[in-house]
């Protein structure tokens, strides 16, 4: 559930490239032996059987075997492709609380990262907002894009802020929206996300979902390997090796008891508070972002009881 109700096969591939190293007791060996065939798993990842399984058709084998010889020319320019697609999902079903109906996602090629920011419509100056804010991380990280793939239809605002950030950009041929790979990405993503969705508590309220994004994005690139270094995460590629003795993950969602310390509850006030656990603080020392039912608003805390269903 921690890790975002991965698929067995995802998660033991990344945890035997040590992609989870600082997840203490997460091995390989204990995933086989007690990794538990969850629900959420299959509500975001089942996919259509693949037809040719246990066909009955008969195979044709060739009375002689061929021996052919593949060669791949490398190019050193294209060790670093610097490149970066872009996309937009449809509307969330439920406008968030802070009013975000959209999710931009952003697929960057050489760490194969997969970086999403929620959007509140599809405005020319939304768009170039939340654009600019995933290009900020990108720069951030060190990572300097020359080159931006997106869909056909943009603003003359949108290509200027491209031009801006020093990049180029190639546009999608009209009606052909498989040749942007951020499609894929997306696909991906919300395979993850959907999962994480159905694992909250049931009266987690859904107009939380954004702020659940962060955790989420950072769960799905610790479970998929960096293109340009295949031995780290695509998550430790830009941001570094994820601490989790420092800043420990738990369920997104569940419902959790946060505690309130002695000098600013009241006398005979009970010792905790109600509330739904919606993300790890990355600016704290093990500490929790907890939404509370009371005040309708999140607060930060490092003694928490989650009441977690598993």
């Amino acid at each position: 559930a921690v890790a975002g109700f991965l698929t067995k096969a995802t998660w033991l591939e990344a945890i035997e490239n040590n992609q989870y190293a600082s997840w203490p007791g997460l091995t390989a060996t204990a995933v086989r032996k007690h990794f538990p065939e969850s629900e959420e798993t299959q509500k975001g990842h089942m996919k259509k059987q693949k037809a040719g399984i246990r066909s009955t058709k008969e195979k044709v084998r060739p009375a002689t075997k061929q021996r052919d010889v593949m060669v791949k020319v490398f190019n050193a320019n294209d060790e670093l492709a610097c490149k970066i697609y872009t996309d937009q999902t449809g509307k969330f079903p439920t406008r968030s609380s802070r009013g975000y109906q959209y999710i931009m996602v952003l697929s960057e090629v050489d760490s194969d990262a997969i970086l999403v920011e929620p959007l509140r419509n599809r405005t020319a100056g939304e768009m170039v907002k939340t654009y600019q804010k995933l290009i900020d991380r990108l720069k951030h990280c060190g990572i300097t894009p020359k080159l931006q793939i997106l869909d056909n239809e943009i603003s003359e605002e949108y290509k200027e802020a491209i031009k801006n950030n020093n990049m180029t950009y190639q546009l999608v041929p009209p009606h052909d929206h498989r040749r942007n790979v951020a499609e894929r990405a997306i696909q991906t993503f919300k395979a993850h996300f959907i999962a994480n969705l159905c694992g909250v508590d049931e009266n987690f309220p859904m107009h939380l979902w954004c702020r659940l994004l962060p955790q989420v994005e950072m769960t799905l690139n610790m479970s998929r390997k960096s293109r340009l270094v295949p031995t780290i995460s695509a998550y430790a590629h830009p941001f570094g090796e994820h601490n989790y003795n420092a800043q420990p993950l738990a369920p997104l969602g569940a419902a959790v008891e946060m505690h309130v310390q002695p000098d600013i509850r009241e006398t005979f006030a009970p010792h905790s508070v109600s509330g739904f656990n919606v993300g790890t603080s990355m600016e704290h020392y093990r500490c929790y972002i907890v939404w509370i039912k009371d005040t309708k608003n999140v607060r930060i805390g490092n003694t928490v009881f989650f009441k977690h269903k598993y």
